[in-house]
């Protein structure tokens, strides 16, 4: 029973994204059905790609790991279709974490943490208007990450 909770719930809704601030914001005239499938056929691909990416780098350290978890934490929720706004929490954190690691991402963080007080807002309080907004920061985001 506790394997059948998640497939269960996967089909409990039958939107496309559910208040994530992802691509599945911008194609919102996408048929139900064949957004879902282009969205696993994309994270799955993607999902790929960056894996065979990581394992034939040569760089290592701290850094290309967090960088590597960053890229991944936000690329799947922003591909997959049926996300959550708070699927989008674990890059928040990490993207701090690797702000941390280097100056240079202090932009990404900031952008990860306005974009998730956007989604959040329309979760909390019903204002969806910073939605779109912020699916297109995260596509900025997954642009420059990848």
């Amino acid at each position: 029973s506790v394997f059948a909770v998640y497939l269960d719930q996967a089909h409990t809704f039958n939107r496309l994204t559910m208040n994530a601030a992802n691509i599945w914001v911008l194609a919102g005239g996408m048929p139900y059905a064949i957004g879902v499938a282009v969205g696993m056929v994309l994270a799955a691909a993607s999902g790929l790609a960056l894996s065979i990416f990581i394992a034939r780098s040569r760089r290592a350290g701290p850094e290309f790991i967090l960088l590597a978890a960053c890229v991944s934490l936000m690329l799947m929720p922003y591909l997959l279709p049926k996300m959550h706004e708070r699927y989008f929490y674990a890059f928040e954190l990490a993207s701090i974490a690797l702000a941390c690691l280097n100056p240079r991402y202090v932009p990404f963080a900031v952008i990860a943490q306005v974009d998730g007080v956007l989604s959040y807002l329309a979760f909390e309080n019903g204002i969806v208007l910073g939605v779109l907004p912020a699916a297109l920061c995260n596509s900025l985001l997954v642009y420059y990450l990848v």
